[in-house]
């Protein structure tokens, strides 16, 4: 990936994190609801509902992309026009609300479709004379999925080792549809049973047939104790858990 690429792989990121988990998003006095579109051959379409709770108006231009996933975490986006939305362009001054419309454009498969709508906020126009300011701009993406009702994740976690002073394991999507774990949690325990180091790593979107690879150094001093490495994924659905053991030596070599 180049460097602009990841760059922008890492603002597509950063902007996917202004919404909220609740039903509605805000950004810069912005309202947003729903925070997540699904659309399926029995709906369709969907509205997009956008409130600027500002006092300053404010204007928008849409942009949709298709929306997958590298194994190291970076959001990877391209242009599509698989899905529709109407108007592309919108104004809205304080106090104003206007639903955007939001549809597929391409047929339903086995296997769901991702993509993201962004918001991507304009500069407001100069003022002859006026003083000259600087303002961040919000570019806000909203996940939308195409699916069949039959669509299913199916999480795994898998090629869990631990050795020079690593543990490293997978966490695989082999179903159909998105997932999101609630928490993904690495233990390493010593030939006790007892827990000797523990990292949570913060979840996010596994998309249908994705993969996220994760990684974490262990302190040499733990390193030394460790005979079994554990991993548990708690989804909103049910909660995967696997294990490996890491005989006498085996963490620090």
């Amino acid at each position: 990936m180049t460097n602009r690429a990841a760059t922008s792989a890492r603002l597509a990121a950063a902007a996917a994190l202004l919404i909220s988990f609740g039903g509605a998003a805000r950004a810069r006095a912005l309202e947003i609801s729903p925070t997540l579109i699904q659309l399926s051959p029995e709906e369709t379409n969907a509205v997009l509902r956008v409130r600027n709770e500002g006092a300053g108006e404010v204007r928008f231009q849409v942009q949709v992309t298709r929306w997958s996933e590298s194994p190291q975490g970076e959001m990877q986006l391209a242009p599509t026009q698989d899905v529709i939305v109407f108007p592309r362009l919108l104004a809205l001054r304080p106090g104003e609300e206007r639903n955007l419309r939001v549809g597929a454009g391409v047929a339903f498969g086995p296997v769901e479709k991702s993509y993201r709508v962004f918001l991507e906020e304009l500069p407001a126009a100069e003022r002859p004379g006026g003083p000259a300011q600087v303002r961040v701009l919000s570019r806000i993406g909203i996940p939308v999925f195409l699916a069949r009702s039959d669509a299913a994740p199916k999480l795994s976690i898998e090629d869990l080792q631990v050795s020079g002073g690593r543990a490293e394991f997978t966490l695989r999507n082999r179903g159909t549809a998105h997932d999101r774990p609630v928490e993904i949690r690495l233990s390493l325990v010593d030939a006790a049973g007892k827990e000797v180091f523990q990292r949570s790593f913060n979840p996010w979107y596994l998309l249908a047939g994705g993969e996220r690879r994760y990684e974490e150094a262990i302190p040499e001093a733990v390193c030394a104790r460790v005979r079994e490495l554990k991993v548990e994924a708690r989804g909103p659905r049910e909660t995967q858990t696997a294990s490996r053991a890491a005989p006498d030596g085996t963490c620090a070599r």
